[in-house]
């Protein structure tokens, strides 16, 4: 689910994140009675290494590649969670990795050349409607939706005003890379960094900057604060920025680094059920 990039809410954040959560209820319950986009070809196979690493890459033409990833973390990426949005489901989607290659019989044009902030969303949208087909047929799974009150943060400009850099490249697709402590993008827009910053902080991040346009961002904080989160998107091929265990929060990098500033709120946010879920059937 994207968020409308670069506008200020004029109605309270909890709200709005209520109205995004059921217009996301909305387009999901249409998208299982109308033609869903899906995967063409999809090839699921157990990990063969139990390094850790893992990658998730949204690649032209459609592509989808992930390597490493556990079905917990196909799932928060394919409806757009974060770990407190998602409960249920035996242990295994946690614990077991796949890779997982797969593209769709004929890409769109804006999957071929997008050339617009509106034609990445639609790329956006259809890969997350056609993963969440993916793990339908192939894993069975199936969700109990509704909303639920938690914990959410409002991103907003701090005191002083934003310290970014603007996109060396405002066209080029958004990557993202990160691990424990550190997190690199290029080309990104607030929204994107608030859903990033969402699986850091584990809890709903809705963007109230107000910015416009892409930015380059390179965010350090010590790993100590929170769990290393789930791959907010496709990584860069760029190593991430070393770490120093002994820095900042990561609520303080974000004032001192980006000039930006998390603020914290009790409201209600979709909230997902793993009712069923099976291991992949064959390729």
């Amino acid at each position: 689910m994207s968020k409308p990039e670069s506008l200020i809410p004029t109605a309270p954040p909890w709200s709005i994140l209520a109205f995004c959560a059921v217009a996301f209820l909305g387009a999901t319950a249409l998208a299982q009675t109308a033609a869903r986009p899906t995967f063409a070809v999809a090839a699921i196979r157990p990990s063969a290494s139990d390094s850790g690493s893992r990658s998730i890459k949204f690649l032209p033409g459609g592509r989808f590649v992930a390597t490493g990833a556990n079905v917990r973390l196909l799932i928060k990426i394919a409806y757009n969670l974060n770990d407190d949005q998602l409960s249920g489901g035996p242990s295994w989607i946690g614990m077991k990795h796949f890779d997982i290659e797969a593209k769709p019989d004929a890409p769109t044009a804006a999957e071929t050349a997008p050339a617009s902030d509106a034609d990445k969303k639609q790329v956006l949208d259809l890969y997350h409607l056609r993963l969440q087909a993916l793990l339908e047929d192939r894993f069975h799974l199936k969700l109990r939706s509704e909303m639920k009150e938690m914990n959410t943060y409002t991103l907003l400009v701090a005191k002083g005003g934003p310290k970014l850099t603007k996109a060396a490249d405002p066209g080029a697709a958004t990557h993202f890379q990160g691990s424990a402590g550190s997190l690199l993008a290029t080309s990104v827009n607030m929204d994107q960094l608030a859903g990033a910053m969402s699986d850091w902080v584990g809890h709903p991040v809705l963007n109230f900057t107000g910015l416009d346009g892409r930015y380059d961002v390179r965010l350090t904080w010590s790993p100590d604060q929170l769990a290393q989160p789930a791959m907010p998107g496709a990584p860069s091929s760029a190593p991430p920025p070393s770490v120093d265990t002994g820095g900042p929060t990561i609520f303080t990098a974000l004032q001192q680094q980006l000039g930006l500033s998390l603020q914290s709120r009790r409201s209600k946010a979709l909230f997902e059920t793993v009712e069923d879920v099976e291991l992949p059937t064959e390729n």
